[in-house]
């Protein structure tokens, strides 16, 4: 089967650019890979066979010459200032994403920067790691996810036909969203969790002076619940800049459900939040598997 692209570059090389490449090779999505980032993680990402070529981030426009599709694989910020940069560069045809966990600031500053014959849809996979770089990079992490497609108002059908086209290759699923509707519901899903995972762990922290008994007694439940306290601020703190209103009220509401279980431990109604909560749960696990 002939490559659905001729050249895709990736603008920030990390885990997840890093992951997508592989997905793209292990599938023959492309036919040649290049990425533009720091020149040691471009060297690093060329002898790992991830990328054939790269560029610093000084030859972006090297970097995307050719490309039929870039993905932009930054923190927010960047991504933003990345569009900026593409208005200039970019060839007519070109199609343009990004795996930014916000998209309402994305793409305003992309409906704004893009002229109408260049192809911009914001994207986030709900697929990822605590972990950083191409080391960690994993081509079946993308695998039974949700891959978040939010187009403007103009973007030609064919263009999401053929981004829903590599999304289903790779093994992810594909789902449509608007930018505002998309934040409000990654904050409650996604935001969310990793705020109360620093929170837990940080809590944990308080009861002793260097918390090691309290760590070396906790199960897998802690575990679990708090393994995403590893990732890093240089993340989320764009994501929490630009998706701050949805964040601090998804917040208000997870306390006022806190306070309602703290006024009924001990008490027998509480089963009913846990009877709720289990079934949930079996909802959420029967979707997973749809």
């Amino acid at each position: 089967m002939e490559p659905h692209f001729k050249q895709v570059t990736f603008i920030g090389m990390g885990i997840m650019a890093g992951s997508l490449a592989l997905a793209f090779r292990k599938h023959n999505i492309c036919q040649s890979f290049v990425g533009v980032s720091r020149e040691e993680t471009i060297k690093k990402a060329i002898s790992q066979k991830i990328i054939d070529k790269g560029y610093s981030y000084d030859n972006i426009d090297k970097g995307v010459e050719g490309s039929s599709l870039i993905i932009l694989c930054s923190p927010i910020h960047i991504i933003i200032e990345h569009i900026k940069q593409l208005a200039e560069l970019t060839a007519p045809g070109t199609i343009i994403t990004d795996v930014g966990s916000t998209k309402v600031n994305v793409m305003e500053t992309a409906q704004s920067a893009f002229p109408k014959d260049v192809y911009f849809v914001g994207a986030h996979p709900m697929a990822g790691s605590e972990q950083r770089g191409t080391d960690n990079a994993d081509a079946d992490i993308f695998h039974n996810k949700a891959y978040i497609l939010v187009p403007n108002e103009n973007t030609p059908s064919w263009v999401i036909d053929k981004l829903k086209t590599i999304i289903d290759i790779i093994g992810s699923f594909p789902v449509m969203l608007t930018a505002d509707v998309h934040d409000r519901i990654i904050a409650a899903v996604s935001h969310l969790p990793q705020i109360l995972s620093v929170a837990l762990m940080n809590t944990a922290g308080t009861f002793d002076n260097d918390s090691r008994e309290h760590l070396r007694l906790a199960g897998s439940g802690f575990a679990d619940m708090t393994r995403i306290a590893s990732s890093h601020f240089s993340i989320w703190k764009d994501i929490c800049e630009t998706n701050d209103e949805n964040i601090k009220n998804v917040i208000s509401i997870f306390i006022k459900e806190l306070d309602k279980l703290k006024n009924l431990i001990g008490k027998e109604d509480l089963r009913k939040e846990f009877e709720k909560s289990n079934n949930l749960r079996e909802l959420f696990n029967n979707v997973k598997k749809q």
